[in-house]
């Protein structure tokens, strides 16, 4: 609650566009309730204009996607604006930051720009990077990934179940739902610094949660976590750095991890 309240006081002050996911309840309600300001709705799992902007707010714009294809709506027709097979970044959720990118900048930049960015933007350092591959297996650095929902959004990404490198500072964070990402999307977990335990209790308590379908290791080092996700992986695999965790516990900052 104090988290919503802290974001809907930025656009409180001023906002001249409003952008919210319309797939998430607490900031539907925000968009929902946001007085004069443009709010703009987008959602990735809603496909009329019906669905996704609320009730009491008809006539906002709406971001969706409809065959394939992310539109804008106001109500009536649906303009096309980008293909996501045009988007080279993986995951769904990185078809949701098109959308909210597209809703930021829409009427402001040439809609070209949506289409050139999609086919040539690789994405940057720490974020289901592509380090490299060895022995037939890829290692990607996703290290900015410092909270459960950021790895079950980077194990969803992925095309095969990875191996994954968990662990880190202890934010206080409840490791249930990671438990879940898991037990569904991973192929073997390695887990090391200071919540290895808490994440180790989370997958116990987990009623998915099996040790013949999902091997875990703990290990103190974060040179034996790479080492081991390594002796865990297969050709044709994934080694994943996602840690679920911020840094802080060995290092600086997630770039430094």
């Amino acid at each position: 609650d104090e988290y919503a309240a802290a974001k809907t006081n930025i656009f409180t002050h001023g906002a001249a566009r409003l952008t919210v996911n319309a797939d998430n309840s607490a900031a539907r309600a925000i968009g929902r309730d946001a007085g004069q300001v443009e709010v703009t709705f987008f959602s990735s799992r809603g496909h009329r204009y019906e669905d996704v902007v609320p009730e009491g707010r008809g006539g906002s714009p709406a971001i969706f996607e409809r065959d394939g294809v992310i539109v804008r709506s106001l109500g009536g027709e649906c303009e096309e604006l980008l293909a996501v097979s045009d988007i080279l970044l993986p995951g769904r959720h990185n078809v949701e930051n098109y959308m909210t990118a597209i809703a930021n900048t829409y009427g402001i930049v040439s809609k070209d720009i949506y289409r050139d960015i999609a086919r040539t933007f690789r994405g940057v350092e720490h974020r289901l990077e592509l380090v490299r591959e060895v022995d037939g297996v890829k290692y990607y650095n996703s290290s900015i990934d410092s909270s459960p929902t950021r790895t079950a959004a980077a194990l969803s990404a992925l095309p095969v179940k990875p191996v994954v490198i968990c662990g880190g500072y202890d934010k206080h964070i409840p490791f249930a739902p990671l438990a879940e990402a898991l037990c569904e999307r991973a192929a073997g977990v390695v887990l090391t610094g200071a919540t290895a335990d808490k994440i180790a209790e989370a997958l116990d308590a987990c009623p998915a949660y099996s040790p013949e379908r999902l091997p875990v290791e703990c290990v103190g080092d974060f040179r034996e976590a790479v080492l081991a996700a390594r002796r865990m992986s297969e050709p044709g695999g994934i080694v994943l750095l996602s840690p679920a965790c911020a840094s802080f516990d060995r290092f600086r900052n997630f770039a430094e991890r």
